[in-house]
């Protein structure tokens, strides 16, 4: 795969194909692992065959192995080295292959799909308030007297001094559509995802903070 990282292959679906397809050079390099460490046949962790196999694995150690074999042949989200994640990954691989451990000491679980959530809740919230015509002064104040855990500020600040005061049927549509995006439609918005923002969609309904007051407005008339 890094024949594609570094750009010396640019054709994404034949290094996937190569690093984690049937019959390619990683599993190949998976098989003499296998077979050198004693291991079963290597599966990617997300297969159901990889659970029975590790499974059936008493030794502690060559459990571990298997369990770093298993991530590695999982591989990467398309190749994409601007997905935020891509590095985290990679990161982790190096300290497993030279640890063999696969957590990282102190890294806290899911804790960039937190600070993503945050971000996108800031900007759903702006887009929101600025649909609903709500001056930007008034949600900054209504901001200021709750504690959600983290600060939206500049996201919502961000939003205003883009969007501006002047409106047009057009400029209000495509940041209704942005708004649906950013909150509702997948791979990556608040409502999409809710198993992983459900904590903080409800801390801040609690607080009496939603960024859905303009679509419930919109659909109750």
């Amino acid at each position: 795969m890094f024949d594609f990282l570094t750009k010396r292959n640019p054709d994404c679906e034949a290094e996937l194909r190569d690093c984690f397809g049937e019959g390619g050079r990683g599993e190949k390099l998976d098989a003499q692992i296998a077979e050198l460490a004693g291991l079963p046949r290597i599966y990617p962790n997300y297969r159901d065959e990889f659970d029975k196999a590790i499974a059936g694995i008493d030794d502690p150690q060559k459990k571990e192995l298997y369990s770093i074999c298993g991530h590695l042949a999982h591989g990467l989200h398309t190749l994409s080295d601007c997905h935020h994640s891509t590095y985290r990954w990679i990161e982790r691989w190096i300290h497993s292959i030279g640890t063999l451990t696969w957590e990282i000491p102190g890294r806290v679980k899911s804790q960039e799909g937190q600070r993503l959530g945050q971000t996108l809740f800031g900007y759903a919230l702006g887009l929101d308030r600025w649909l609903q015509r709500v001056p930007h002064q008034f949600l900054l104040l209504d901001l200021g007297y709750v504690d959600l855990g983290f600060n939206p500020t500049n996201e919502v600040k961000r939003v205003y001094a883009y969007l501006g005061d002047a409106r047009t049927p057009v400029r209000e549509w495509l940041a209704a559509c942005l708004w649906y995006k950013v909150t509702l439609e997948p791979p990556a918005s608040l409502y999409k995802w809710g198993w992983r923002h459900e904590e903080l969609l409800a801390k801040a309904a609690e607080k009496g903070i939603s960024v859905r007051t303009w679509m419930d407005s919109a659909l109750s008339r």
